[in-house]
């Protein structure tokens, strides 16, 4: 990605009302914007590099949806 697209991805992600997290082939955090952090209570910096599902504690009904 050059600069300028990354400028620009920067500042959508900052900017979305959307959470946003993106892992890793380990599935370890690797991006979470602003908008997640109001739903995982974690700053981007804390949610970076934890495996998703202790960032994403998400409710079995939910992941059961997610996945199946």
């Amino acid at each position: 990605m050059d600069p300028v697209d990354a400028g620009i991805f920067e500042a959508w992600l900052s900017s979305t009302d959307d959470g946003v997290v993106a892992v890793d082939a380990e599935e370890r955090v690797v991006l979470h914007n602003p908008a997640a952090s109001r739903v995982t209570g974690l700053s981007p910096a804390a949610a970076r590099h934890r495996p998703w599902r202790e960032v994403l504690r998400l409710d079995r009904s939910v992941a059961d949806l997610l996945w199946s």
